[in-house]
């Protein structure tokens, strides 16, 4: 009896000082785990233009973001990616001697066939063009007068179909190429027809787009019987949805 309580005794006082000295346990013992290092997208896919931040999680170490394809995708040194033109990149974030990367995939925006045309029925515009007379005054000398002539051009049709876009290339580079600024190109046909005194003229179509571009020229020939009609390929500098017609340009009927 007396040797059991001894060892009761000895049991309880063992587990007091291992509660109240926890220090005596070797620190060698207790194992540390760090969370593995890992990149926030393996893949990702923008459209043109579009960014997106990586982020490298489970480490504090200087990051280092690069991209083997600046052409396709640009990274600053805090990991923001922006898709520069369609193809594929791949970005590299190094901590010390290790890598991590993703891969970019950058598409081009969805393009909108559809076209809104204004007007989209007949219509009649009145142009302006000056005319130069010779007129007598009292005195009976000859001299010259700009008189400013209306002239009432009938829209018969007028639409616009997307054709096509140019991608830019050489990122970073001087760009001289007129396709580079304007880099979408549109189908658009034109009828109509004006008072056939003015036939074998040329005539100028003014349009604009939804972005207000930059103004958009496109001449033709007025035939024998004053009717015009030409399909022509317009550049545009953004996507559009819809062309107008702003004015019509009759200056050039007198030459």
């Amino acid at each position: 009896m007396r040797k059991t309580k001894k060892l009761v005794i000895a049991t309880i006082a063992t587990l007091a000082l291992v509660t109240i000295y926890p220090s005596v346990i070797p620190a060698n013992d207790i194992i540390q785990v760090e969370a593995a290092v890992k990149i926030s997208n393996k893949k990702l896919t923008l459209v043109r233009g579009k960014s997106k931040t990586l982020k490298l999680k489970g480490t504090k170490g200087k990051i280092t973001w690069s991209s083997n394809k600046k052409s396709v995708a640009t990274v600053t040194k805090k990991g923001k990616v922006t898709a520069r033109k369609k193809g594929t990149a791949t970005i590299t974030a190094k901590v010390g001697k290790k890598k991590y990367t993703c891969k970019v995939t950058v598409t081009n925006p969805p393009v909108d066939n559809s076209v809104k045309c204004i007007p989209a029925k007949p219509a009649t515009f009145r142009s302006y063009r000056y005319e130069s007379f010779s007129v007598v005054d009292e005195y009976g000398f000859e001299m010259g007068e700009i008189r400013e002539i209306p002239v009432d051009v009938k829209i018969n049709t007028f639409s616009a179909d997307f054709v096509s876009y140019k991608e830019f290339s050489n990122y970073g580079a001087v760009i001289t190429d007129f396709d580079y600024f304007y880099p979408y190109t549109y189908k658009v046909t034109v009828s109509g027809s004006v008072p056939t005194k003015y036939a074998n003229k040329k005539i100028g179509i003014i349009l604009s787009t939804n972005d207000r571009d930059a103004t958009l020229s496109i001449e033709t020939l007025i035939s024998a019987n004053g009717s015009f009609s030409t399909t022509q390929n317009v550049k545009t500098l953004n996507e559009t949805s819809a062309f107008y017609i702003r004015n019509i340009n009759t200056t050039s009927f007198g030459k």
